[in-house]
């Protein structure tokens, strides 16, 4: 069975609560990944950092069976950062904390946010902060989420700060339109002032809208802060653009970018590109390649195919052809969305013996 696997570790008491929680005889389903496994190896993983952290047996039951909604919550975080933020926690805290942790000594919310804020870690701001978010509705108290968001986004773990903005995000939706979740989230990040505060939360703020589709909003905050944001963010806002089809936007706002001293990258080629295939100008996407090329910044195999499917879309078969050669003397390899794209375009033209002789070169 795969409780036996545990038996090193001497922790088959987690593994019995975590039983008894699920309301079966045995472990079906990971807490992390969800995957429907007897018991698959990162839940395995999971008791064994349980067990060997926690050694009073009392103490760590009670700890585990109160704070498995903590444990649930981690869902929303991807399942690799889920597991060494509990590796991080579980280590910073002693037997004789837990019990005074676990009791959320905190009575109001500011004084929440001062101690997340005074944290010693990240991972300890992120524990306190799950230890008692059951009890605060976040459309009465924003200043905790904005503080761990805060400190999330300052100690670079910029995929949690995202994922814990989505998820506020879509709770504030319940009760009130886009703009005004908008309006409440930028204030509430806006009026903290602490050394872990971090004017880049905008960007994060910038990334999760646009994620979301929210154009509108991501636009307004990006405009608000009067400062260029990240390059990530503002590929993410550019990127939002080219897919819902606003190209005039797209390229005033690049324009906008480039007069606050914003240096394109691959990914913003990228994108520039793609937005240049969407308007059909495959004179600019060509200017555009050039143009990164004299820069010394490589291509990419999804630039290249971006700009194949290009050509070929506007039927310029011996121009598509020349940059697949050139790609492929320049070392990158293509994928078969580079493939497709070539012979879409031949089958258009109805030549089926390149289309062939394509379909033999993948």
């Amino acid at each position: 069975m795969a409780s036996n696997n545990l038996v090193p570790y001497r922790c088959t008491w987690v593994f019995d609560v975590f039983k008894n929680f699920m309301g079966s005889q045995e472990m079906t389903r990971c807490y992390l990944c969800s995957r429907e496994k007897r018991c698959c190896c990162r839940a395995l993983e999971l008791v064994a950092v349980l067990g060997r952290t926690v050694e009073d047996g009392n103490v760590r039951t009670r700890w585990v069976k109160e704070h498995i909604s903590l444990i649930a919550m981690l869902k929303i975080f991807p399942p690799k950062q889920a597991l060494v933020y509990i590796h991080h926690t579980l280590r910073s805290i002693s037997s004789s904390s837990i019990s005074k942790l676990s009791s959320s000594p905190f009575e109001s919310p500011s004084n929440l946010t001062n101690a997340i804020l005074n944290s010693r870690t990240p991972y300890q701001a992120l524990n306190l902060f799950n230890s008692s978010s059951k009890k605060l509705n976040p459309t009465k108290y924003l200043a905790p989420y904005a503080a761990i968001i805060h400190v999330l986004t300052n100690a670079k773990l910029y995929s949690e700060a995202r994922c814990l903005m989505k998820y506020l995000t879509e709770n504030l939706l319940n009760s009130r339109k886009p703009h005004r979740v908008c309006y409440a989230l930028f204030n509430a990040l806006n009026s903290l002032r602490s050394p872990k505060c971090t004017p880049d939360v905008f960007g994060t703020l910038i990334i999760s809208f646009s994620e979301m589709g929210f154009i509108e909003e991501s636009l307004w905050v990006y405009r608000k802060i009067r400062v260029l944001p990240a390059i990530q963010a503002c590929n993410a806002l550019l990127n939002v653009l080219v897919k819902k089809g606003r190209f005039d936007a797209m390229w005033e706002l690049y324009e906008d970018m480039l007069s606050r001293g914003f240096v394109a990258g691959v990914v913003t080629y990228g994108v520039l590109i793609d937005g240049c295939c969407g308007e059909g100008d495959v004179l600019k996407a060509r200017c555009l390649f050039d143009e990164m090329v004299e820069k010394g910044i490589k291509p990419t195999v999804v630039i290249y195919s971006i700009l194949i499917r290009c050509l070929c879309n506007e039927s310029k078969m011996m121009e598509a052809e020349s940059i697949f050669r050139s790609m492929r003397e320049s070392g990158v390899l293509p994928n078969l969305y580079t493939y497709n794209a070539l012979m879409d375009g031949y089958c258009k033209q109805a030549n089926m013996k390149e289309h062939l002789t394509c379909i033999k070169t993948c």
